[in-house]
């Protein structure tokens, strides 16, 4: 019998979680209170999934799903910004940067770094 690596059961977890909370608020009055308490834990639930996200496309997932401008939406976006700008200080080839920046988010700090390591590269 094969077991879930724990880091993937914490993933599939807050995912699960992050989603019944979007659900909880799409079937709620969205101005009433209930509304507003449904759309704090739908961020709460989204922030611990930012929280947990290690790389690219867990990162992506977590701020598809959170709540715009949120805290978890924030989190992510700082996380894979910090994640693109650490891979793109290692790459050593044009491809290498290319393939960054496919996969990167798209803000200014990656891009003017992005300019850097390809001028490098080319000296």
């Amino acid at each position: 019998m094969k077991t879930i690596p724990s880091e993937v059961s914490k993933m599939m977890l807050a995912k699960a979680e992050v989603i019944a909370a979007r659900e909880e608020f799409l079937n709620t009055e969205t101005c009433s209170q209930a509304g507003v308490e449904a759309l704090q834990e739908w961020d709460q639930a989204a922030f611990v999934l930012a929280t947990v996200a290690n790389d690219e496309t867990e990162l992506r997932n977590a701020l598809d799903l959170s709540p715009i401008d949120s805290a978890a939406a924030k989190l992510a976006v700082e996380k894979w910004r910090d994640l693109s700008l650490k891979k793109l200080s290692a790459a050593a080839t044009e491809k290498e940067i290319d393939d960054i920046l496919f996969d990167a988010p798209y803000l200014e700090p990656v891009f003017l770094m992005a300019i850097a390591k390809y001028t490098e590269v080319k000296e």
